[in-house]
């Protein structure tokens, strides 16, 4: 019986916190495209500063399937190891 209400307790601290993972994530998905960084847009916090920021000018793309995209809209995040061959390799050619 103690194990029932356990699993019971531990059920629904995990159905509460995956609720607010998708709160999380809802938000997220609302705020793309506006120019608000994931911190920002998790935080309820309001900004301090409300000036409007110069927008970039648009940098398209086409990919293989046809669909033009706005490079500024992605971030290139590089995961390298020094010790890695592999890696050292294209070292040089991400450093232009």
């Amino acid at each position: 019986m103690k194990y029932r209400h356990l699993f019971f307790v531990l059920g629904l601290v995990a159905i509460s916190s995956s609720a607010s993972v998708l709160d999380e994530i809802a938000a997220l998905e609302a705020q793309k495209g506006q120019g608000k960084s994931a911190s920002e847009a998790v935080s309820s916090k309001p900004e301090a500063d409300t000036s409007p920021q110069k927008a970039k000018p648009a940098k398209p793309y086409t990919l293989p399937n046809g669909t033009v995209i706005n490079l500024n809209d992605y971030t290139l995040v590089l995961f390298m190891q020094a010790h890695c061959p592999y890696c050292q390799q294209f070292d040089p050619q991400l450093a232009e």
